[in-house]
């Protein structure tokens, strides 16, 4: 099966990014913006808000396999992640919070990035 048609990757961006809205809004101010949780596979410290952040990114994503379509996600916090056999050519790179720094400074900053 091809991949996800762009109405269905700008859907999955549009869910992905009002739950995102709710984890800023949840996550007031550089004190509750500055709690880190582990370390990612890329070797730094994982914030709260980009786990949380990513993890409504993976929840589409994991929509978007269960309808049948194959790719690989590669992430900050989780490497490199198969949705289906590894084979389909499609990669999706994630960076949930570009701008880490500056999402917890500043209260309305919420960037996210996908590349298809």
């Amino acid at each position: 099966m091809a991949g996800p048609s762009a109405d269905e990757w700008i859907a999955a961006c549009r869910r992905a990014v009002e739950v995102q809205k709710q984890v800023f809004d949840e996550h007031r101010g550089i004190e509750a913006r500055t709690q880190y949780e582990g370390v990612g596979e890329g070797g730094d410290n994982t914030l709260v808000i980009d786990r949380l952040c990513e993890d409504a990114i993976f929840t589409e994503l994991d929509a978007l396999h269960a309808a049948g379509h194959e790719f690989t996600a590669v992430s900050e916090e989780r490497g490199s992640v198969s949705f289906g056999s590894g084979e389909s050519p499609l990669r999706v790179v994630i960076d949930p919070i570009d701008g880490s720094l500056n999402a917890r400074r500043t209260p309305s900053r919420r960037a996210t990035r996908w590349t298809t």
